[in-house]
Parts: C-alpha cells; sequence; structure tokens
C-alpha cells in the first residue's frame, strides 16, 4: 500500500502527461502562426515598396524623353522644342516634311528652300530618332497638316546598333506612360499660341571640325540587310504616304563615317521596288544608274575638311547648303510642291525668312552661341 502511494507521488497521473503534451503542441502551433502573417507582412511591404520606387522612376523618366506639356520652353533638348513648334505653324499650310534624325535639321535648310523654290516645309527630325519614332511623329504631325511631299531620310533605317536600341527602348518605355500622341496634343494647344520657329527645325552652326583621312569608300554589290522592325516601319512609311496620297521621297545626306554602297544598293532595291524616287548624295556618278547620274555628279561637292561639325558625321552650315541646294533641284524636278512665294496666305514666311537671314547673318560672321 506504501509502495502504491511513493509512486502516485513520484508519477503524474497519464491525463495529466497528455495535458502537457497537448499545451506544448498548442503553442507552438500558436506560435508558427503568429510568425507566418510576420513574413507575410513584410513581403507585402516590400513589393509596395519596390512598386512605389518604380512607379516614381517611371514617372521622372516619362517627364524626361516625353516633355512637359504646356511649358513653353527648352524640354529634353533644345530641339524637342523647335521640332514641337510645328504646332504653331497654320492648319494644313505645310507642303514638304522632312522627316529624319539628326542629319536633316543638320543638313536640309527649309527657308532656303522657300527662299529659292517657294517650298513651305519643315524638319521633323529628332536626335537619335530611330524609324518608330519618326513614324509616331508623322502620324501626329498629319493630324494638323496635308502635305503634298514627305522627304525622307533614309540613315535612320540603319541605326540598329545595341546603343541604338536601347536609346529607343527606354524612351518607349516612358511612353508606355505618357503616350506621345496625347502628349504631343498638349504641346500643340500650348504652341498655337506661342511665336513660330522662323528656321523651322534648322541648326545654323558654323563650327567647322574637319575629317581626317581618307574620303574613299569601297564599292560592293551586296546589300544591307535591314533589321525586322527597320524594314517594316519602311514599308509602313510607303503604305502611309500611298494610303494618304503623299508622294514619298527618300533622300540619303552626305555622310563620310556611317554611310556605305550596301546601304545604297538597299534603299536603292527598295525604291525601285516599290516605284519611289531616291535620291543618295553619296554614291559616286560612275557607279550610279543612269537616272541617278544626273543628280550625282561625282556626289554632292563635300569637304570633308571645312563642311562637316564633327569630322565627317554631320553637316555644318557650309555642308548644310551644298546639301540642301542640291535636294532642292532634285524635289522640283521629280515632286510637284507649290511656290508660295507669291501668295499672300503666306506671308508671314517673308517675315520668318528675314528673321533666319538675320540670325545667319551674326551666326556667321558674328559670335553667338549656335544651336
Amino acid at each position: 500500500m506504501e509502495n502504491d502511494e511513493v509512486r502516485s507521488v513520484c508519477e503524474p497521473p497519464q491525463d495529466q502527461t497528455a495535458d502537457i503534451s497537448l499545451q506544448t503542441d498548442r503553442d507552438a502551433s500558436e506560435s508558427a502562426v503568429e510568425i507566418k502573417p510576420n513574413k507575410r507582412g513584410r513581403l507585402i511591404c516590400f513589393f509596395k515598396t519596390f512598386g512605389f520606387l518604380m512607379v516614381v522612376l517611371a514617372t521622372l523618366v516619362g517627364l524626361y524623353f516625353g516633355g512637359r506639356p504646356n511649358i513653353p520652353g527648352p524640354t529634353r533638348t533644345y530641339r524637342t522644342y523647335t521640332l514641337n513648334k510645328m504646332f504653331s505653324e497654320r492648319k494644313n499650310s505645310l507642303d514638304v516634311l522632312y522627316v529624319g534624325h539628326s542629319g536633316v535639321f543638320c543638313g536640309v535648310s527649309p527657308m532656303e528652300l522657300y527662299e529659292d523654290y517657294g517650298f513651305a516645309g519643315y524638319n521633323c527630325s529628332q536626335e537619335l530618332f530611330v524609324p518608330w519614332e519618326s513614324y509616331e511623329t508623322t502620324l501626329d504631325i498629319l493630324e494638323e497638316q496635308k502635305p503634298k511631299v514627305i522627304a525622307l531620310e533614309v540613315d535612320q533605317f540603319f541605326y540598329d546598333s545595341t546603343k541604338d536600341l536601347t536609346n529607343s527602348h527606354f524612351k518607349r518605355l516612358a511612353l508606355c506612360l505618357f503616350p506621345f500622341r496625347e502628349t504631343h496634343n498638349y504641346w500643340r494647344d500650348g504652341f498655337k499660341r506661342s511665336e513660330r520657329d522662323f528656321k523651322k527645325n534648322f541648326s545654323v552652326y558654323a563650327k567647322i571640325k574637319p575629317h581626317k583621312g581618307s574620303t574613299e569608300r569601297q564599292y560592293t554589290r551586296s546589300e544591307y540587310k535591314l533589321k525586322k522592325a527597320h524594314a517594316e516601319y519602311l514599308r509602313k512609311f510607303a503604305e502611309l504616304c500611298a494610303a494618304r496620297d503623299i508622294k514619298l521621297a527618300l533622300f540619303y545626306l552626305p555622310s563620310l563615317r556611317y554611310w556605305s554602297y550596301d546601304k545604297y544598293n538597299c534603299i536603292k532595291a527598295f525604291a525601285d521596288k516599290n516605284g519611289l524616287d531616291y535620291f543618295d548624295m553619296n554614291v559616286d556618278a560612275e557607279v550610279a544608274s543612269d537616272a541617278d547620274k544626273k543628280w550625282n555628279k561625282s556626289r554632292v561637292s563635300i569637304d570633308w575638311a571645312h563642311d562637316t561639325r564633327d569630322g565627317g558625321d554631320h553637316l555644318n552650315y557650309y555642308g548644310a547648303m551644298k546639301s540642301t541646294a542640291a535636294l532642292g533641284e532634285w524635289l522640283e524636278t521629280n515632286c510637284d510642291i507649290p511656290d508660295r512665294r507669291g501668295d499672300e496666305a503666306y506671308s508671314d514666311w517673308k517675315r520668318d525668312l528675314e528673321k533666319y537671314k538675320s540670325e545667319v547673318d551674326e551666326k556667321i560672321f558674328g559670335n553667338r552661341d549656335e544651336r
């Protein structure tokens, strides 16, 4: 009897042991339940913070690349500002759009073409424009203008390096948040109340950085193979102009650094296949086809020691006068563009020409900053 009592004191009852075990399991379970919400909360907090930072970053990118609506001042670049001033031109007053990248605003002077031929045109160009950007810009402009001719500079269709495409992808990211056409609608409304650009987005730049080295180009019969997207937008330009009864005229400005015969052959084949006129200012007369020889008298006579601003890629003012003169003669021969010099509706272009000539005199013979 005594042994039984001792055992009962030293050993816990069976049901008490079970209670202790159940309590331990319950505590562990409650602890696990308490830990899981904390982990989930931290994850939610992390993703919320990450998402907020991405929205802020995307907003900044959008403002940087997309421009700032209704602000009549410089945006991403001075060139963006002058391009958007096209919307201050009278509706349906432009007969020619000169479309392309920086080579166009460096190498084509619309006011010289107005003075010599009466062409009412504007440079629809921006630095580092790739074809889809030029195309979207053109679509937006066509909401305001009904040009007779789109003169499309084709060097942009060879902007296919990793650097070129990366730059474009960043801009397209911005356009996803700030659609180009909506942004330009804001710009259009704002610039209708602002002063017009009397240079029509042309860069009067007289400084010289000569090319040093050979100016010879290696002849080849091979054709440059355009990237899929670039070829698609070349076709889109042709289809757009055909659908809207606009003459598409292809041209290639002088460029010693990046032009090559395989690029000439590529565009020439496309132009021939689609019945388009093509004027390449780089190709030698002895290599050009019979139809081209008239326009390629041993190339446009660019002096690469004097007529370039960056060692052989872009033209300065002196080179631009040569390429503009050649382009004007070619357009007059191949395109039906009205002469607006005697048209009273274009009296403001006479005043623009006076301002343009005055600025040329100051920048060529004076010491003003150049853009």
